[in-house]
């Protein structure tokens, strides 16, 4: 059995991933947390990288890039989804 992590530990290791990111000031560690806990260390790096990725598609100079909420609930979305198309694919060849 898996034991999750709580709240601080989450936090934590959330940080750790997030100190050479640059988030909206409307996003915080905590909330973040909020939304992303009983997620594994993977899944967050995961997340993070694809949130940064989806605000380097939409931005025309590379600059300074600043993930805002939309991107970070889009990687959430992405990661979330993902996963389940990839499943069904697998599942249709099967069938075959």
């Amino acid at each position: 059995m898996i034991n999750l992590l709580n709240f601080n530990e989450h936090k934590a290791i959330l940080e750790k991933h997030i100190k050479n990111k640059n988030f909206s000031p409307k996003i915080n560690s905590s909330d973040i947390t909020k939304w992303t806990l009983g997620f594994s260390e993977a899944k967050l790096v995961r997340i993070l990288k694809e949130s940064a990725i989806l605000v380097l598609h939409e931005s025309k100079n590379n600059a300074k890039v600043i993930i805002k909420l939309e991107q970070l609930f889009q990687a959430i979305d992405f990661d979330e989804i993902g996963i389940a198309k990839q499943k069904l694919v697998i599942m249709k060849r099967w069938k075959k």
